[in-house]
């Protein structure tokens, strides 16, 4: 289990990088 967390966050992570990026673009 210890070593599912990290994965899964970190893939989590990874897709909402682009989204929160586009969010904050288009709030500016």
């Amino acid at each position: 289990i210890n070593a599912i967390v990290p994965a899964v966050a970190f893939i989590l992570s990874t897709l909402t990088a682009p989204l929160f990026k586009k969010w904050w673009l288009r709030r500016k």
